[in-house]
């Protein structure tokens, strides 16, 4: 009966041919066996004992092709590529003038109003030269508090960095150059730096413990 008008076999022809020769080879391996032909010819010609091994052969290679299906190989997969990401460096913002108000910490107000060199002592030895700093600081909180100075540093065109010397500040403005702030009372304060000999007169008034405050500050030699 032919499949042309129920439908079609959804198979290769090359698939067809071997199921085809597997059936007619299994058909007429099974009738010498079943009429005793194998078997008398196996007993009396060696000739049909190896037809009949490599009849037996192809067979097997035959159920084997069919058997198997083919394993699709999946594409390996591609490589991830990984991109550097950069931590961009933080734009310092731009420093304020000398004179001008500038916020300062937790709710302080400072104004650096001089920078010049500062005298000599006799008591402290610099490692370059002195040059100190008069600002004015006032307390914006309801109670009596202490300015951390520690933290200032003068940054050189440079980029250098010099610490205040709290040292030479103590003895060239007495131990008690600063005892810390009343509420809403501006306080009058100088600052004493060490800094290089070479160290030209411009620098930025910085602080390690507040990003934001920067301060240009320049100079000044009095006659």
């Amino acid at each position: 009966m032919g499949m042309g008008e129920r439908g079609t076999f959804n198979i290769s022809g090359r698939a067809l041919a071997l199921v085809l020769a597997i059936a007619i080879l299994t058909g007429f391996a099974a009738g010498r066996i079943g009429t005793g032909e194998g078997v008398h010819a196996a007993a009396t010609d060696p000739g049909a004992t190896a037809t009949r091994s490599a009849e037996l052969e192809e067979l097997n290679r035959l159920r084997t092709q069919v058997a198997q299906t083919p394993a699709c190989t999946p594409p390996a997969a591609p490589a991830a590529t990984g991109v550097p990401s950069s931590t961009p460096t933080p734009t310092p913002v731009p420093p304020a003038a000398m004179g001008q108000e500038v916020a300062y910490g937790d709710r302080w107000t400072v104004v650096v109003n001089t920078l010049a060199p500062a005298p000599p002592s006799s008591k402290y030895t610099p490692a370059g030269k002195l040059v100190q700093l008069g600002v004015t600081v006032t307390n914006n909180a309801a109670e009596h508090r202490l300015l951390g100075f520690d933290s200032w540093i003068l940054v050189d065109e440079q980029g250098r960095i010099f610490q205040m010397a709290p040292e030479a500040t103590t003895q060239l403005h007495g131990p008690d150059w600063y005892l810390g702030s009343e509420p809403s009372l501006p306080d009058d304060l100088t600052i004493v730096f060490d800094v290089t000999l070479d160290a030209g007169p411009a620098f930025v008034l910085e602080s390690t413990s507040d990003p934001l405050f920067r301060v240009a500050v320049q100079m000044q030699v009095f006659g």
